[in-house]
């Protein structure tokens, strides 16, 4: 949770703080992301090369119980929306707002809605965590394939191929499904979860339940301190997919490893998949992290490289490159330079190279 002070120069921190506490004394925690884009790129197949958006999220939790026999009960939810400042989202692609023919996505937080209920489930806190039972709408991409440098697409890299393994059918929004956590021991973590492989509905979820589209996960997570590096995250996951009368499986590594210094992370993932079931076959995506680069409380300079193979044959391989520093202005302002660049965009065979420069501001409440 992100909480603001007097001195803030966001507008805003202040009454955000004080609404956040009078939620918090009727039980509900609940964080907000607020993200203004500004892109451009150097090339596109058709339309404009100027982006312009604006993107929310916003996640919380209303506790119902506690201390009760079988532990602790809330009510999660996931909201998120994007609006075009400078295109219509109804006339453009979800991949940011660009025609690139790209498979890595440039920008994960715009969505082809305004609004959209991405998660709303139960969640069961047993065994002081130990446990974790959770059941309901439920984005999988939130609860599996986590990276401590590339993940969270509001403040750090923003481009899909380093958020999630782009081998594994996340359906776009959440669908009906569970994940079961248990925390074996301190290093330990198993979790098993499934859900629909085909939702995109904003808010009537319920619609896709009788498409048959159905995907299942399975995690192991271990942590290790390892002589000379430091802590890291070791990450296995198998899944399966039914879609449209087709089975497929596939598998994902994902790990984040301190490099010899606490402040100095790198991070790796590689997924492979039953091309009939997911449209990226092949997928290897690496990079580094620095957190609180020249002792600077909240900075992080990332740099990631991604490779992917697309299951359509007539397709090509996809080599992708971002880099991003994330400037922490106040606790609650965010300023974060972007370069990304496209080789061989999968679907564009007339650009060889794209070249996408942006800045996002970032307001975490």
């Amino acid at each position: 949770m992100v909480e603001a002070h007097p001195d803030d120069w966001n507008p805003l921190a202040e009454p955000a703080a004080s609404a956040k506490g009078f939620l918090k004394e009727a039980g509900i925690t609940t964080d907000l992301f607020v993200m203004f884009f500004y892109q451009r790129a150097s090339d596109v197949q058709f339309g404009g090369r100027n982006l312009g958006s604006f993107a929310w999220r916003s996640m919380g939790d209303w506790e119902i119980a506690k201390d009760t026999p079988l532990g602790d009960s809330f009510l999660s939810w996931n909201l998120a929306g994007a609006v075009g400042l400078s295109f219509d989202e109804e006339d453009e692609s979800i991949a940011g707002g660009f025609k690139l023919g790209d498979l890595s996505v440039i920008n994960t937080n715009i969505y082809p809605d305004t609004s959209a209920l991405d998660e709303f489930f139960w969640k069961q806190v047993v065994d002081d965590g130990r446990w974790v039972v959770i059941a309901g709408r439920v984005d999988q991409s939130y609860h599996f394939d986590s990276n401590r440098v590339a993940f969270d697409s509001e403040r750090k890299l923003q481009s899909f191929v380093f958020v999630n393994n782009l081998s594994i059918p996340w359906p776009l929004y959440g669908g009906l499904g569970g994940v079961v956590t248990w925390k074996a021991t301190d290093r330990l973590t198993l979790r098993a979860g499934g859900g629909e492989s085909g939702s995109d509905e904003p808010w009537k979820f319920w619609k896709t339940v009788d498409d048959g589209n159905w995907y299942q996960l399975f995690e192991t997570e271990l942590r290790l301190d390892l002589p000379g590096l430091g802590m890291g995250a070791y990450r296995l996951t198998p899944w399966h997919n039914h879609l449209d009368g087709e089975d497929g499986w596939g598998v994902g590594v994902n790990v984040d490893q301190e490099l010899g210094f606490p402040w100095l992370v790198g991070f790796f993932r590689f997924g492979a998949g039953d091309s009939d079931v997911t449209p990226v076959e092949r997928t290897v995506s690496g990079g580094i992290a620095v957190e609180k680069p020249f002792g600077r409380e909240g900075d992080l300079f990332s740099l990631g490289v991604g490779w992917s193979r697309p299951s359509e044959p007539a397709a090509r391989d996809e080599t992708f490159l971002e880099v991003q520093y994330r400037l922490q202005l106040t606790k609650t302002l965010e300023l974060s330079p972007n370069l990304q660049i496209v080789l061989d965009p999968a679907s564009n065979p007339d650009s060889d190279r794209i070249v996408i420069g942006g800045i996002r501001l970032t307001m975490p409440f």
